[in-house]
């Protein structure tokens, strides 16, 4: 699925850096979440596992930016598996990283 994706990006003449950084998000997701070797598919996105893969960044150091950027490629993978019609409902359309200056308190 990931393959046919990247397929539309190229047909959409995107940048190969685009298409490039496309490629990427999916490929970190599955590696993070499970390095079994098969295609990323629609079964393995989980919003569980992508929370807990942003959270990662987080905590090597990343930039909030940076994380933002990286939560941006699943979510556009999961949105394109939505326009194409593989389901009504992608699950990484709740993927959002709050910036630092727009986060709310911890309420006790």
């Amino acid at each position: 699925m990931v393959g046919a994706f990247v397929a539309d990006c190229r047909a959409r003449n995107l940048s190969p850096a685009t298409v490039e950084f496309y490629l990427e998000g999916p490929t970190s997701y599955r590696h993070f979440g499970r390095d079994d070797g098969r295609a990323l598919t629609l079964a393995d996105l989980d919003l569980d596992i992508a929370r807990s893969w942003l959270a990662d960044f987080v905590e090597r150091g990343r930039r909030p930016a940076t994380v933002a950027t990286r939560a941006r490629a699943p979510r556009d993978f999961g949105r394109w598996i939505e326009a194409q019609g593989y389901a009504r409902d992608h699950r990484t359309a709740a993927y959002a990283v709050t910036s630092p200056c727009h986060a709310r308190p911890n309420e006790a």
